[in-house]
């Protein structure tokens, strides 16, 4: 069959591709015909409210599996509403003769068709009430599994490196969701910001991690609810707002605050906590859940205890004995340990 070479512009033009729920409206490109590829340059296009620029190389011909886009794209704005629009699986129509049929068969996800490598750039990406901005990533779409590598970006006005890999091939809700497996590093995270994403300014000062996370869920409740992970961290210059023991005036001020989190289906359990205040420095350990509330230890190093109790917005601190608290210490939420 013949083939066509040369170069075109496009201007004003609607397209769809298989994979995307939403038409491409691009409003202008280069276009070069070779004889084993389609290349887009200079492409100025818009999906929904994101407005995209950059390139993009599809094989020719383009055979799946062999055929792997190549890209190189910006976009000013994201959301995890967005793509979920974009890409969750749409019911699939049907003649208007079997509207009546039991049998509704539901689209696969559309993920599922796409084979791409490439580089992404997002202004602003937002997630719940968290903002990102200045996004940068590798990005690898293989049958379902998206990789995301060497991503960094700035949030909660630190910054964030890591790797994300999000897996749809076996999406069926509600019996199949989306898989996640996170790691990463935060560094000069606002505590403050995080207590008002909270609703709550229960927190203060500034944070560093290291995480990892693994879990499935079609919402962010169902995520921590089926999540396991890790995170080791550290709080500087700043203080628990509810928070106050007994015998010393205001809130408790923290100089330095560092330990290790482990994440079992919503229930966090703390281990090899110190706490340095202005009065002295404190172990800490225990655990803490939305079903059960804090159940926390402080040893000081005089040998003096405390126990924390209640909720973030409204803890109990009382003085307690050794015994009570080796018994604490030794008796934390069922399925966990230090």
């Amino acid at each position: 069959a013949p083939v066509a070479l040369g170069a075109a512009q496009l201007r004003n033009v609607r397209g769809e591709m298989h994979g995307l729920n939403i038409p491409i409206e691009i409003g202008s490109a280069s276009v070069a015909l070779s004889p084993d590829a389609v290349s887009l340059q200079k492409i100025v296009a818009h999906t929904g409210n994101t407005h995209w620029s950059g390139a993009v190389t599809v094989p020719r011909p383009c055979v799946a599996p062999s055929c792997v886009l190549q890209f190189d794209l910006a976009a000013d704005q994201l959301s995890t509403g967005d793509l979920a629009e974009w890409f969750s699986p749409h019911t699939a129509k049907r003649p208007w003769y079997r509207i009546l049929s039991s049998d509704q068969p539901q689209g696969n996800s559309p993920l599922l068709a796409i084979h791409a490598h490439g580089n992404l750039h997002v202004g602003r990406f937002g997630f719940k009430k968290m903002v990102a901005t200045q996004i940068v990533s590798q990005v690898d779409v293989d049958r379902g599994n998206v990789s995301l590598t060497a991503l960094r970006g700035q949030l909660l006005q630190g910054t964030y490196q890591g790797n994300w890999v999000i897996d749809v091939s076996g999406y069926d809700p509600p019996r199949s969701p989306v898989a996640y497996h996170g790691s990463g590093v935060l560094q000069n995270i606002s505590l403050e910001q995080v207590g008002a994403l909270m609703g709550d300014p229960w927190i203060s000062g500034t944070g560093d991690g290291k995480f990892e996370l693994d879990g499935s869920g079609d919402s962010f409740h169902k995520l921590l609810a089926s999540s396991t992970g890790k995170l080791q961290f550290t709080m500087r210059s700043g203080k628990f707002a509810h928070i106050e023991i007994p015998g010393f005036a205001g809130p408790l001020q923290v100089h330095r605050f560092a330990g290790d989190l482990r994440l079992t289906k919503n229930v966090w359990d703390l281990s090899n906590g110190k706490l340095e205040v202005r009065n002295g420095v404190y172990a800490v350990s225990g655990t803490a859940s939305p079903a059960k509330g804090l159940d926390f230890v402080l040893t000081r190093s005089d040998e003096r205890f405390w126990m924390v109790t209640g909720t973030l917005a409204k803890p109990i601190i009382v003085p307690a004995n050794r015994a009570d608290a080796e018994t604490e210490t030794a008796n934390p939420l069922p399925g966990l340990s230090s």
